[in-house]
């Protein structure tokens, strides 16, 4: 996966620091789910996972439909 996503080879990869590979990881795991509507909607819902603070605009507006 990190060899297909950076074009570096396995030999290449195996002097490259553990962060950075671990970086590169992340990234072609995000990259490999953009490709698919069903990747999309799982990175939509991890990113909404980790959100810690409210949007409040969209709960105003959810709430305040809810009493009308």
């Amino acid at each position: 996966m990190v060899s297909d996503y950076t074009g570096i080879n396995f030999l290449g990869l195996e002097n490259i620091p553990v962060d950075v590979y671990k970086a590169l990881v992340r990234d072609a795991f995000i990259h490999g789910m953009q490709q698919t509507e069903q990747g999309r909607d799982y990175l939509d819902k991890c990113w909404t996972m980790q959100q810690t603070s409210p949007d409040r605009g969209k709960l105003r507006d959810h709430f305040s439909k809810k009493g009308q």
